[in-house]
């Protein structure tokens, strides 16, 4: 009987290309688990359950600064228990960077840009919010966290169960409050519309929550079957339920779009993924051009700026703000938190500019964020640190996309979607700067940094 040839590795089967799939590779479940895994484990579980659920119930309507407490210190918790394990550090981490540029320029991006926001704190004309930068690098050791625990597959596992609870308890909550049952605790009701925000105090940021969770849920829903996949798409459709009865525009049109990059994916829709491209540029034309806008804007009852403010709840003054802001200093912005400090002046000072009058939403006198997360970056850090940091952001999207496209791997599928409809919601609310969106945004773009290595293979789909 003839001895079966030995077969040469391709060269696909390299060292970059091994590095690149042990990352995709987690360890069993039987693996036991370690005292820096705990302490991983824990942190980001402080984390995500301290966003969701902290409240100083000492104070009279809850007060709710413990969550950002917990949000940094269980971050710390997190990166410290990481820091002190004795395992190894992934392959592709390890890699010095002018060896396989391709695969580190979307870091590089991002650092870069990150630098470039410290900067702007320095230079600013005016006092620096500090907490306010603090929060958002938190908001970046969750990123390195994300990555970071991907090799530990019992520990991602954990991370996404305590990230659902988190969000369907709000959800139901705030489903149950909308059949006026009593709460257990007096929150502290943060703008809004209805008495239905659950533990975060405002309706639109539960439905945020919801939205961010939706395309995670149908993703998850193709591993199971029987009793675990229905239970996953009545939490995605109990989710649906809440967006709708809190008439939140934005978080449906974010679920939306997270489900259809989820489908597109999927189920390798060609057809719509080259349809789509072309509907961003078609979309980006008629926006810029004034002949093309009006008629879409008199069609959707926005052709006056009276009419538009009403139509977008009065956001158009907080970002006609931003844009003020950001025409003023464009390269280095006016520092962490001038966005709350000068937004009134920078508004009054557009009003004028447009010769109208910028309302303010009859429920508040100021706007804290600029209801643009885009804009509101530009506006403090500059436009060279939001650019930078979109094509970073933009790169790892793609190369994340690429990999679920290839092998439609449940998580991959998650990561992508989640992150998408978080991209989306950005336009209209501002996620980076409320804990538990932060949270799951931030450990999220950790997981599609690892996730998206992949790409380094070279294949297309």
């Amino acid at each position: 009987m003839a001895k079966a040839r030995k077969q040469k590795p391709s060269p696909t089967q390299g060292g970059r290309t091994n590095a690149a799939l042990q990352l995709l590779q987690p360890i069993p479940d039987r693996e036991p688990w370690t005292w820096a895994q705990k302490g991983t484990a824990l942190g980001l579980g402080i984390v995500l359950l301290g966003s969701a659920f902290a409240l100083d119930y000492s104070v009279d309507q809850g007060f709710d600064a413990p969550k950002r407490l917990l949000f940094l210190l269980g971050a710390w918790i997190a990166v410290i228990a990481t820091a002190c394990a004795s395992g190894r550090i992934e392959g592709a981490l390890r890699d010095p960077f002018w060896r396989y540029p391709v695969r580190a320029l979307p870091r590089i991006l991002l650092v870069v840009a990150a630098l470039l926001a410290v900067v702007s704190g320095l230079v600013a004309p005016g006092p620096s919010d500090w907490g306010d930068l603090r929060f958002i690098a938190t908001g970046g050791l969750l990123i390195w966290m994300g990555m970071r625990i991907g090799k530990h597959h019992h520990v991602v596992k954990t991370v996404w169960v305590l990230a659902l609870i988190a969000v369907l308890a709000n959800t139901l909550l705030s489903l149950l409050q909308h059949t006026d049952m009593p709460s257990p605790v007096q929150v502290a009701r943060l703008g809004g519309r209805f008495d239905t925000g659950g533990l975060l105090g405002n309706e639109g940021l539960v439905s945020l929550a919801a939205a961010l969770s939706i395309p995670s849920l149908l993703a998850f829903a193709g591993k199971f079957k029987g009793l675990g996949r229905t239970s996953l798409i009545g939490a995605a459709l109990l989710s649906v339920l809440v967006i709708v009865l809190n008439q939140q525009l934005t978080s449906l049109i974010a679920a939306a779009a997270g489900g259809s990059v989820w489908a597109v994916l999927r189920w390798r829709l060609v057809w719509i993924a080259r349809l789509t491209p072309l509907f961003c540029v078609i979309a980006l034309v008629v926006g810029l051009v004034p002949s093309l806008r009006q008629p879409v804007l008199a069609r959707i009852g926005m052709q006056t700026i009276a009419s538009a403010q009403i139509k977008t709840t009065y956001r158009l003054g907080a970002v006609a703000a931003s844009v003020a802001m950001i025409n003023e200093r464009p390269w280095l912005g006016h520092g962490p938190g001038s966005y709350a400090r000068d937004s009134q002046r920078f508004r009054v000072r557009a009003a004028e500019a447009w010769r109208t009058r910028l309302e303010m939403p009859p429920n508040a006198n100021a706007f804290v964020y600029a209801h643009q997360d885009y804009l509101q970056w530009g506006a403090e850090f500059g436009l060279p640190s939001l650019l930078l940091g979109l094509a970073g952001l933009f790169a790892v999207l793609w190369r994340c996309a690429l990999a679920a496209w290839r092998n439609a791997d449940p998580e991959t599928l998650a990561v992508v979607s989640t992150l998408c409809a978080g991209a989306v919601m950005a336009l209209a609310w501002f996620p980076i700067h409320v804990p538990i969106l932060a949270a799951l945004l931030a450990l999220a773009f950790g997981r599609a940094v690892v996730l998206g290595e992949a790409r380094s293979l070279g294949e297309t789909p």
